[in-house]
């Protein structure tokens, strides 16, 4: 009961130490993108899924920590066969369960009376705990780092809501170092729009 007590003092000395109120939220219930890696040797490219991200923004520095419990990843790799000369695509599949993502947005405007915001700035991000082919691989991990651009959604002054990204810069997939690109969008808008376009083919 001691140790309770004395872990919400903390926390209530280091929010007003700190200044909750200087804080913001960024969530958004998950992203669809695709992807590339360059290789030395080769390429590859991606698809994966995110699922409940949120992160905690510093607004004054626009600093923020990101954090996604589940993310989704499909790579296909095409080799050539030596001898045959025929081309043969390798699809990998895994689940991340320890997915961090730290930023700063050096670039940070709002517009359309601040209902949007356009973000630009460097990132880096791992992720661990990898689950493939149904075992856990402790030797697996993606680190990414350059730089990424985005769009999000203004709900209150401290609450945003991510739409869209793309990042572009190093990865170090499994210890393989790549030029990386990818492009990410709100499953929700993904949605919409799907259901948009289906329903005026629909009319037509």
């Amino acid at each position: 009961m001691r140790k309770k007590a004395a872990v919400w003092v903390l926390l209530f000395i280091s929010c007003n130490v700190f200044g909750f109120e200087n804080f913001g939220i960024k969530w958004n219930i998950g992203n669809l993108g695709i992807g590339g890696n360059i290789f030395e040797d080769g390429s590859n490219t991606e698809g994966f899924v995110d699922l409940l991200n949120i992160g905690i923004e510093h607004r004054n520095t626009r600093i923020g920590l990101e954090y996604s419990p589940v993310k989704y990843w499909s790579w296909n790799h095409t080799d050539t066969n030596d001898i045959t000369m025929e081309e043969i695509t390798t699809e990998t599949t895994s689940w991340s369960f320890l997915n961090f993502n730290l930023y700063w947005n050096a670039l940070d405007v709002n517009f359309l009376d601040d209902m949007l915001r356009f973000y630009l700035g460097p990132f880096t991000s791992v992720n661990y705990m990898h689950r493939t082919n149904g075992a856990f691989r402790w030797n697996e991990f993606v680190y990414t780092a350059g730089l990424r651009l985005g769009l999000g959604f203004n709900f209150t002054e401290n609450i945003y809501y991510n739409i869209l990204g793309t990042e572009v810069g190093y990865r170090s997939l499994n210890g393989r170092n790549a030029l990386y690109v990818s492009v990410k969008i709100d499953i929700i808008v993904y949605l919409f729009i799907a259901v948009s376009s289906s329903t005026k083919d629909d009319n037509k």
